[in-house]
């Protein structure tokens, strides 16, 4: 694994160090096209193979900081959150897609030189979890997809449009965002 290891940011120094023994940011170049992901290390041997998590439209890895925390200590497994394109710290690119979003999924896997994990996603990264299973169903161990259903309900999609406008309207920086999604 090739990672650029920050370790002595003002963003770790707020992080307590006792629930995992190591935490890991790894952020690559502008120039590459792998996620931005944060590694959680169990405080003792690794029991198993690592649960990747992923957030929601609008969020980041670092939504899960605490619970990816308690987990790794908790199972004894290592826990990646990352952020998916267009989000956070990951590369952004004109184009998005779930089939797009899931095989970022498994070029992340690769960095990582894992081939079976368990994976989690919420809202939108649930939906990336669930593209990812059906294309690659050999390398998931367990799947948890959280708040949102595998049906297609993209006739809700005119309300959020109004939603995210409504926001961008009162100056809240989502034009990247609301412009990939849904288009200037």
């Amino acid at each position: 694994m090739h990672c650029n290891i920050l370790t002595k940011t003002s963003f770790l120094r707020r992080i307590p160090t006792t629930t995992c023994s190591e935490l890991h940011f790894c952020r690559h170049s502008s120039s590459s096209s792998l996620l931005s992901h944060s590694i959680y290390k169990p405080p003792g041997s690794e029991a198993g193979p690592p649960l990747l998590i992923t957030h929601g439209l609008l969020g980041s890895k670092f939504n899960w900081n605490s619970i990816a925390k308690a987990t790794a200590k908790a199972t004894n497994r290592k826990i990646v959150t990352f952020d998916a394109r267009n989000h956070g710290d990951s590369p952004s690119h004109d184009d998005i897609s779930y089939e797009l979003m899931a095989e970022d999924i498994w070029e992340l896997a690769k960095h990582l030189e894992v081939d079976k994990f368990s994976l989690m996603g919420h809202s939108m990264g649930g939906r990336t979890v669930m593209t990812f299973a059906l294309n690659h169903p050999d390398r998931i161990e367990k799947l948890v997809v959280v708040d949102v259903s595998p049906l297609d309900l993209y006739s809700d999609f005119p309300t959020m449009k109004v939603y995210l406008q409504a926001l961008y309207d009162i100056g809240l920086n989502l034009k990247d965002t609301f412009d990939t999604t849904f288009g200037s």
